[in-house]
């Protein structure tokens, strides 16, 4: 489960607020004055519960067996390459099923989510070209 979708979903129940705190996501009620539940950000299967309410259990229990690299979104980039010799078109790099490529498309369209690479996919065979690199807002 994702740090996002963990927050959303206990804040989505009765009365919780979750605050991150020196590595450790705690579950408070919304006045921050009595703590219901702690997760560990930097440590799988570590928690501490002193709630009886079944659902917010669960979520925590999901959470803490959920492996570090799993719980955050990987950051996505576009490499766009200079040239200035084109004035309607940009190349960037693309992904096609497991390949990287080079990609031509429309000056002022978004690019499609086929150009958002992760910095190993970039890295791999273009590490170059990371100096190009953007990050993908957030959608």
């Amino acid at each position: 489960m994702k740090t996002k979708e963990f927050i959303e979903k206990v804040e989505g129940l009765e009365s919780y607020s979750v605050v991150i705190d020196r590595g450790y996501a705690k579950i408070c009620n919304r006045r921050k004055d009595i703590n219901f539940a702690e997760v560990s950000m930097h440590q799988t299967n570590y928690l501490e519960v002193s709630s009886f309410n079944y659902k917010l259990i669960k979520l925590c229990l999901e959470y803490a067996e959920t492996p570090i690299v799993e719980r955050e979104e990987v950051k996505k980039y576009t490499v766009v390459l200079p040239d200035p010799e084109r004035a309607a078109t940009i190349i960037a790099l693309a992904k096609i099923e497991k390949f990287i490529i080079i990609g031509v498309e429309e000056i002022g369209h978004p690019l499609p989510n086929n150009y958002h690479l992760t910095e190993a996919e970039i890295k791999r065979n273009h590490e170059y070209l990371w100096q190009f690199a953007k990050e993908v807002e957030a959608e």
